[in-house]
């Protein structure tokens, strides 16, 4: 007794899972969410170089190593380990090796490191770091709910379809039997086509039914229980659209830029400290590099600073949204009219069909006419169905254009 409560209390759950199961594979196969995955940890490792104050990156160099007839020329292998990053400066111990002609290793002594390029841009850098991780955060998730919503979609073409089947195996006998049993030959031969016709669109449908795997009622039934509770939202966040908070930082990004547009005619100077531990001595070292002619690339890249086409492209983009938000409002208003209008119709129809049963039953309408009645009223009732689908694939999709992780908020009753 004990095990079949269990049981009793785990078939809701399992029940639960299976459209969730469905979209988890899906998920696994979708090409375009794994590679969004990748560039969304790509970007995540990028931005930890510029907010982590603990940056470990261990690299081992040496200078040319010459072999000759005379064997090998000395030289120094070094093992260097940056440890910290912070605002431009990075920090590190070298452990340099020197190695003779006889390949004798002898270490000559650890020292710190501490080095920083003139021309280092670590807020620019930065910024243009967190507006790529926030796009691609934005890339995925609009990747998952993009499989979440084929996955819904399917479910419920799948219904629509199978059920559609049903319905014309149906009308195809009854219109088989209206056929043979028909005298006129007129109306013979418009039955004929009338049954090819059907006849044609139940390959259509079994053609497009063997691309379902998976589906039955059950899981029809859990969708639809699932995205009846779903809630579209009239006032729009901002916060949760992070492709939008990408294009202003890239906005910043530009200003700052735009601020420094003689950075490409500077020189590139290195500073650098290191303090040996073995000598228990200290050194400051001074690099430089300069251009004095080249064919236009610091000019160009001096231009491409002063211009300010990001600002511009933000604010389109935020009118866009606005502009987006109202179109989609107004089409659910759109659909779910339409759809109060076909219901009212649905109960045109069945009151038509009570009219006709009762004309049947006094034996005033023939067997076949009436099993016709009633497929039509069953075709108007899939009708609607399909239509409450197409607005429940509708709110989705709005609520994808405001950047909801869907499968979040139908689990957990919130987006992040």
């Amino acid at each position: 007794m004990r095990y079949a409560f269990i049981v009793f209390l785990l078939v809701p759950l399992v029940a639960f899972g299976g459209v969730f199961d469905l979209f988890d594979q899906n998920l696994g196969r979708s090409s375009s969410y794994l590679s969004a995955l990748d560039a969304f940890k790509t970007a995540e490792v990028r931005l930890k170089r510029y907010t982590s104050f603990w940056n470990p990156t261990v690299t081992v160099s040496a200078k040319t190593i010459t072999i000759s007839e005379d064997g090998v020329t000395p030289f120094t292998l070094s093992l260097d380990a940056n440890f910290l990053k912070f605002y431009g400066f990075s920090v590190g111990l070298s452990f340099p090796f020197k190695v003779d002609g006889d390949w004798n290793v002898s270490f000559e002594g650890a020292s710190l490191n501490i080095s920083r390029g003139l021309k280092d841009e670590y807020g620019v850098e930065r910024l243009q770091a967190e507006s790529e991780l926030l796009s691609r955060k934005y890339g995925l998730k609009t990747a998952k709910n993009t499989v979440f919503m084929n996955t819904i979609s399917d479910i419920f073409n799948w219904r629509y379809y199978s059920q559609r089947r049903k319905i014309l195996e149906e009308k195809l006998n009854v219109l088989k039997r209206q056929r043979d049993a028909a005298v006129d030959e007129d109306k013979r031969k418009n039955l004929e086509r009338e049954i090819s016709s059907v006849e044609l669109e139940l390959k259509d449908i079994e053609l497009k039914l063997s691309s379902f795997e998976g589906m039955d009622e059950r899981l029809y039934a859990e969708a639809r229980e699932i995205l009846s509770k779903i809630e579209v939202p009239t006032t729009p966040k901002l916060e949760l659209r992070e492709d939008l908070k990408a294009k202003e930082l890239s906005a910043k990004v530009e200003e700052m830029r735009e601020k420094t547009w003689y950075l490409p005619y500077l020189p590139d100077v290195t500073f650098s400290f290191g303090y040996n531990f073995k000598d228990q001595k200290w050194k400051i070292g001074i690099g430089f590099q300069m251009t004095l002619w080249d064919f236009g690339e610091r000019r160009l890249e001096a231009e491409s600073r002063k211009r300010s086409g990001a600002r511009l492209e933000y604010e389109s983009a935020l009118e866009d949204f606005e502009r987006g938000v109202k179109e989609r409002l107004l089409k659910l208003e759109r659909l779910g009219r339409q759809l109060a209008f076909s219901r009212e119709d649905l109960m045109d129809a069945q009151r038509n069909f009570e009219k006709a049963e009762k004309l049947h039953q006094l034996g005033f309408t023939s067997t076949e006419d009436f099993e016709l009645s009633r497929l039509s009223l069953l075709e108007k009732q899939l009708e609607i169905e399909n239509l409450e689908n197409t607005l429940i694939l509708e709110k989705l999709n709005y609520l994808n254009f405001l950047g909801y992780d869907i499968v979040s908020l139908l689990k957990e009753g919130d987006a992040n």
